[in-house]
């Protein structure tokens, strides 16, 4: 089965009730011919840049503040959910490495993370991400082969340019 780290908590909860028929573990992506990188997108906080002008000083602090609290307070309850805590204290302590199945796969996919680029076309939201899941998925499911997949994925994304 091949899923996001959302899936977590799914299969933690089945396992725990009984319900779940078969054992699992959970690994980072494989490498595909070149490439180990794992594209790190997630939730996070952002603060909008505001046209009429900058935050002042008082309320960019409370902003960081709020941040940092939910960096710190918060990450290993993200973490049960199955993502990797950017705040590198939680990443290392004893509470988040003693976390199953994370541990599985957390330290490999923190290393090999490389984030998107920062273009329209990326992101959960946009065509790329469709044009993967429209073009990968076949190949999961057998249904046609990774040559297949890698010419028509790329011919969706020279469509972009027309």
């Amino acid at each position: 089965m091949a899923n996001g780290n959302w899936e977590v908590p799914t299969l933690v909860d089945a396992k725990a009730k009984g319900t779940l028929k078969f054992d699992y573990g959970v690994v980072s992506f494989p490498k595909l011919y070149a490439n180990q990188k794992t594209w790190a997108d997630s939730h996070m906080l952002a603060i909008p840049a505001n046209a009429k002008g900058q935050l002042s000083p008082e309320k960019l602090k409370a902003v960081m503040t709020f941040v940092g609290y939910v960096q710190k307070q918060g990450g290993l309850t993200w973490a049960g959910g199955g993502h990797i805590p950017a705040y590198l204290p939680t990443q290392s302590s004893a509470a988040f490495k003693a976390l199953q199945p994370n541990v599985q796969y957390s330290a490999t996919s923190a290393r090999d993370a490389t984030l998107e680029p920062t273009l329209p076309i990326f992101g959960v939201g946009g065509p790329v991400y469709d044009a993967v899941g429209n073009n990968f998925t076949p190949v999961l499911l057998g249904q046609i082969s990774v040559d297949q997949a890698m010419s028509k994925f790329k011919t969706a994304l020279q469509n972009f340019n027309k």
